[in-house]
């Protein structure tokens, strides 16, 4: 670099510290990109994940993951380990964040983009991916290719080699032989038959390719209209990450030292959190008309494929917040228990009796 300046020109101290920290940058991206080298072949299947390791190791690459060895030890030989998709995950990000700390030790101003810089953005869009499959039936399936136009190291693409093989014709013929045409169950057919491979050179690859799968993979059920999608989760018991096709789970089923899975003790933790609520008559009698405003407001959720622009809906928001408005008014007021007593006794009798006259009692006192 001295060779190019020209012969007046003479290095500041300034000028020779942001040269050794950028010639550090790229030692540390290589040193980086080496520890999560992790040439393999992932295949997958509804909710599980089979991965190919190539090349003789004494352990798994993934912690965590048991695995079989194929071939004699040499260089042509195999580990391959199946598993469900979440444990698969949490072992490969888990492995990657514990390589990242390579990169902590580096500090430079960000707007240089340099190439640990580079590195740490891409794990951002990564971080992106993994909040957004929380709810993944609002996820594009394109979501992967996306962030891929904003990488910026030499992690490309995100999610390694895709290979999705199918044959619909043929799949279409197997199927037709001897059933009847039925659109659904066809849809559920294919996607047993549609196999999602992938070909990754990293751990980061690795975790890409498993959010990209579930980007792509639908559910469908014969007997429900409504496609499913495999969520992806972090159990906030264990931290550990998982899979689930129901928006209402939250907890997964590792069995922790009782013998217990973390789903079991979901319904310890609801008790719990009631259990902070005030054993005072008056508070307790306000939570459960709060509770069931909130569901009479989730009602049309439930019974409506396309609810964003029914106007029923916008008029049971708009009560549960006034009752939350005014609740929050009267619980410093000395005359909460008679509010709260006379808001228990506006309410509706019946499910054929209206909500209006207690949305008027409720402007009233607002």
């Amino acid at each position: 670099m001295v060779d190019t300046l020209d012969e007046d020109y003479i290095l500041t101290p300034e000028d020779l510290k942001i040269t050794r920290e950028l010639d550090r940058a790229i030692l540390l991206e290589k040193e980086f990109l080496s520890a999560i080298h992790q040439p393999c072949y992932l295949k997958f299947k509804r909710d599980t994940v089979t991965i190919y390791f190539f090349g003789h190791s004494p352990s798994c690459p993934l912690p965590g993951i048991e695995y079989s060895q194929q071939g004699d030890g040499d260089s042509d030989s195999w580990q391959s380990a199946t598993c469900p998709i979440g444990d698969a995950f949490f072992a490969a990000y888990t492995k990657l964040l514990e390589k990242a700390k390579i990169l902590n030790s580096f500090e430079l101003d960000s707007s240089r983009l340099d190439a640990v810089y580079q590195v740490i953005s891409d794990m951002r869009l990564l971080a992106v991916a993994i909040e957004s499959l929380d709810d993944a039936m609002h996820t594009p399936s394109d979501l992967m290719d996306r962030l891929s136009y904003f990488c910026e190291s030499d992690i490309k693409p995100l999610y390694g080699d895709r290979q999705v093989q199918s044959n619909t014709y043929q799949v279409l013929q197997r199927y037709l032989n001897g059933k009847t045409p039925d659109h659904l169950e066809f849809l559920s057919y294919v996607r047993e038959e549609l196999d999602f491979n992938y070909q990754c050179d990293n751990l980061y690859q690795v975790c890409g390719a498993i959010l990209d799968y579930l980007c792509h993979y639908t559910i469908y059920e014969q007997y429900n209209s409504k496609p499913h999608k495999y969520s992806l989760r972090r159990c906030p018991r264990c931290g550990r990450y998982f899979t689930t096709s129901d928006r209402k789970i939250i907890y997964c089923q590792h069995v922790d030292e009782q013998g217990k899975t973390c789903a079991d003790w979901q319904e310890a933790d609801r008790k719990k959190k009631f259990a902070k609520i005030s054993k005072n008559d008056a508070n307790q009698l306000a939570e459960k008309i709060r509770c069931r405003l909130y569901s009479y407001r989730n009602a049309i959720k439930t019974s409506r494929d396309d609810h964003t622009n029914d106007p029923r809906l916008v008029d049971r928001d708009n009560l549960y917040k006034l009752y939350l408005k005014c609740r929050k008014k009267y619980s410093k007021s000395p005359n909460f228990d008679t509010w709260i007593a006379e808001c228990a006794a506006q309410l509706p009798k019946s499910r054929n009796e209206s909500y209006d006259k207690f949305k008027e009692w409720l402007l009233e006192r607002s």
